[in-house]
């Protein structure tokens, strides 16, 4: 497989929806906060793409498998927003990895670090110095891959149900 990583463009947008759908039957047992109240379409996934796509804070890079040029076929995605902290902090703008997700058929083959370094370099073009992503204790191959990356553990979040 050969692959460039990209901006995203309005035409990704159902491929991308699709593999969010992908993360959502992933993550949803492991977070009661991200359960959804109802079964969404591959219409909405993509409506909700197309309007981060439009908005200025986040960041969408693709990576497209052009092994074969007429399929466009998105082997995998991450989203990146620039945050602020509130005007007391030294630091006021950092990235944050909201969503990375790589078709478990295209994994293993350096997309996650590829779609990572484009992140990092727009973040880098921004002159925003620290970059932070949040990941569940419990999916040992996801921080296992982040740690190869460069990303290492500073905090544990920590969830308790109260009725």
């Amino acid at each position: 497989m050969t692959f460039t990583v990209r901006r995203a463009r309005t035409s990704d947008a159902e491929s991308i929806a699709s593999l969010y759908k992908l993360f959502w039957t992933h993550e949803q047992p492991l977070d009661p906060l991200i359960k959804l109240r109802k079964k969404f379409t591959l219409a909405e996934h993509t409506a909700w793409v197309k309007r981060d796509l439009r908005n200025k804070n986040i960041i969408l890079f693709v990576a497209e498998d052009i092994t074969d040029k007429r399929k466009n076929d998105i082997a995998g995605f991450l989203e990146l927003s620039i945050d602020k902290n509130p005007a007391w902090f030294k630091q006021r703008l950092f990235g944050h990895i909201n969503t990375a997700i790589v078709h478990p058929k295209h994994r293993g083959k350096g997309i996650l670090r590829a779609l990572t370094n484009a992140a990092l370099a727009e973040l880098k073009k921004r002159n925003v110095k620290t970059c932070r992503l949040i990941v569940y204790i419990n999916n040992t191959d996801a921080i296992r891959a982040w740690e190869k990356i460069g990303f290492h553990a500073i905090s544990l979040k920590m969830t308790k149900n109260v009725q």
